[in-house]
C-alpha cells in the first residue's frame, strides 16, 4: 500500500510545463535625416533701376540778338536821326507759309544832317529772330533829307502763330538810333503762319 501510494504521488508531481512571454520592444529602422535648410538662396532685396524721366528739350527763345539802347550822351541824334515812311513789301499781317523766304522792304528817310555810308546798317534788335539777316547794310550814300529802301532776307518760322521782329538803325561807330522825334522807336515786321492742311482732293 505504502509502495503504491508512493508511486501515484511520483507520477502527480511530474511538473506542468510554463511559458514565459517576454515584451520584445521593435525598434523602427532609422531614417535618412532630413535637411534642416536648403541650399537655394533667396535674396533679401531686389535693385530695380528706374529709367530717369525725359526730360523736354528746351525750345528756341525770342530772345534778342542786340540789346540795343540808344543814349542821347553818345549819339548825336541831330546827325544821326531816321524816319519810319512806309512798308514796301510785307505789311503788317501778311501771310507767309511755314518756314518759306521772305524779303520785307522799308522805305527809310534821313532826317538828320549826316550822310550815312554803307557802314550805316538795320539791325534787329528783339523780338522774333527769323532765320536769314539779322543785320542790313544801307546802300548809300544817302545824304540829309534822301529816302532809301532797306531790305532784310529773312525766314519764316515753322510753327502757326503772328510773329513780329523789331530793328533799328547803327551808325558807323556802332552805336544805335531809332526813329521818331526822341530817336528811340524800331521799326518791325509783322507776319502770319498759318499751318492749313493740304486738299489732295482732285477737282471736278
Amino acid at each position: 500500500m505504502v509502495l503504491l501510494l508512493m508511486a501515484l504521488t511520483a507520477c502527480s508531481a511530474t511538473a506542468t510545463p510554463t511559458f514565459t512571454f517576454q515584451r520584445t520592444r521593435v525598434t523602427p529602422a532609422a531614417t535618412e535625416a532630413l535637411p534642416t535648410s536648403g541650399t537655394t538662396e533667396v535674396p533679401t532685396s531686389v535693385t530695380t533701376e528706374v529709367p530717369p524721366e525725359p526730360t523736354s528739350t528746351p525750345q528756341p527763345t525770342n530772345t534778342p540778338a542786340v540789346t540795343a539802347t540808344v543814349d542821347p550822351a553818345v549819339v548825336d541824334l541831330s546827325c544821326n536821326s531816321a524816319s519810319f515812311s512806309g512798308n514796301v513789301t510785307y505789311f503788317d499781317g501778311t501771310k507767309v507759309g511755314p518756314g518759306k523766304p521772305f524779303q520785307k522792304s522799308w522805305l527809310i528817310r534821313n532826317t538828320g544832317t549826316c550822310t550815312w555810308n554803307s557802314n550805316y546798317t538795320l539791325v534787329y534788335v528783339n523780338g522774333t529772330r527769323f532765320g536769314g539777316q539779322t543785320a542790313v547794310s544801307i546802300p548809300g550814300p544817302i545824304a540829309p533829307d534822301q529816302y532809301v529802301t532797306v531790305s532784310a532776307n529773312l525766314i519764316a518760322p515753322t510753327d502757326a502763330g503772328t510773329y513780329t521782329s523789331y530793328w533799328m538803325m547803327r551808325n558807323d561807330s556802332g552805336q544805335f538810333f531809332g526813329f521818331g522825334p526822341l530817336g528811340k522807336d524800331p521799326i518791325h515786321v509783322t507776319i502770319l503762319i498759318l499751318n492749313l492742311p493740304v486738299n489732295n482732293t482732285p477737282k471736278p
